[in-house]
């Protein structure tokens, strides 16, 4: 059996100052967590992955119920790699190790939330690829001007920018695990955004794949066409759009956690401070770090479908997401709709929630023609140049 002292040096590769930073001998009480279990019940394989089981659950459950932040804050996928434990191995395992503690329903329902939060997230992922490749051109099969490119932005760093705003906005709207259609909403308002920042900097033709371009018609907006591509109802999304992602995004503009609405502007304090949100609420839930998806993915792997298992094979699906599992949704879309056509129809003077009117959502839209407004959507001065 291991010692106690093997087990406390594996920790401090986690934090080499564990036994400070850990009060009331929460490491003493994760290795008699583990002592106690591996005495009653032959653990097979690696010990490793069983003390990694241990010391999550033990901080876990340290953690007061209405507590803003655990105990101990670590990063899962490091305590993962310190164990070599891949995220699918780590969940099983987990389960398993429920299952031989009698955990409480509370302990069950977190692991539940946790799996089912990452399956979302891969769900979305897999649409993310497929729409990102509709969007943009293939930088590796088309040949762009240098004039344009060699300043400006990739295609890659855009495809990260995308997923890590997804993550964090996704945290902080709190949308539920099992949410397909929030979560499918959420992606299409960011990517609709970025296409937005991509047609004010003038890097439309560099970027924006020709097939794409004719499918947002003049009076189209791209996520009309966004919407039209996955057959999703359109109203549900504009509902989403205007009374939760523009909100929301104009909340981290007036709190000064990005500098404007631009994202893509300003592409490395945008992603600095975005990563950093979703990295705060993440290690406050004790969550996998889901930027794993996108870690080592270079544009060879966004633009080639026969790579996509490789990179999900990072990820672990757990819930039933399949297409399928959108239509039992389908009642929430009619009730969604029917309040969206309610609110517009509001009589003046009404004290119902207004939303934050997207100007690119009415009249003319094209992603090659020059905004003629000199305000942003919040009516905030627009800048077209880029701050790298």
């Amino acid at each position: 059996m291991e010692s106690f002292e093997q087990f406390s040096s594996l920790l401090r590769e986690l934090d080499d100052v564990i036994d400070d930073v850990i009060e009331d001998g929460l490491l003493e009480k994760s290795w008699q967590h583990y002592e106690s279990i591996a005495q009653q019940i032959i653990l097979e394989g690696d010990q490793k992955s069983w003390m990694a089981c241990a010391f999550y659950v033990t901080v876990w459950q340290a953690t007061p119920v209405r507590a803003q932040e655990p105990v101990f804050k670590y990063s899962i996928l490091k305590l993962l790699t310190i164990c070599n434990l891949s995220v699918l191995e780590f969940l099983e395992k987990l389960n398993r190790w429920a299952e031989m503690t009698l955990a409480k329903p509370k302990m069950l329902e977190h692991i539940s939330l946790l799996e089912d939060d990452l399956a979302l997230s891969t769900f979305v992922y897999k649409k993310f690829l497929k729409i990102f490749r509709y969007i943009f051109k293939n930088p590796t099969i088309s040949s762009p001007t240098k004039s344009q490119g060699s300043s400006m932005l990739d295609v890659c760093q855009i495809f990260k920018l995308t997923w890590i705003t997804f993550l964090s906005l996704k945290n902080m709207l709190a949308i539920a695990e099992a949410d397909l259609l929030d979560g499918l909403n959420l992606l299409f308002c960011v990517l609709e955004s970025m296409l937005t920042d991509i047609r004010d900097l003038k890097i439309t033709e560099l970027m924006i794949s020709p097939v794409f371009v004719a499918s947002v018609e003049d009076s189209v907006t791209p996520l009309a066409s966004i919407c039209k591509f996955f057959e999703m109802p359109l109203l549900d999304a504009k509902h989403f759009q205007q009374y939760r992602f523009l909100p929301k995004i104009q909340g981290l503009v007036l709190d000064g956690v990005v500098q404007g609405t631009a994202l893509l502007r300003c592409y490395r304090s945008s992603r600095a401070a975005l990563e950093s949100v979703y990295e705060e609420n993440m290690l406050n839930r004790l969550e996998i770090d889901q930027r794993i998806l996108i870690a080592g993915v270079g544009v060879e792997k966004i633009f080639d479908e026969s790579r996509d298992a490789s990179i999900l094979d990072k990820s672990v699906e757990v819930v039933d997401l399949s297409e399928n599992s959108i239509a039992k949704s389908a009642p929430k879309v009619y009730v969604d709709t029917q309040i969206y056509i309610e609110e517009q129809q509001q009589p003046e003077g009404s004290t119902s929630q207004q939303p934050v009117i997207n100007p690119y959502q009415s009249g003319h839209y094209n992603l090659f023609a020059e905004e003629n407004s000199s305000l942003d959507r919040f009516g905030v001065k627009r800048k077209h140049e880029m701050i790298l």
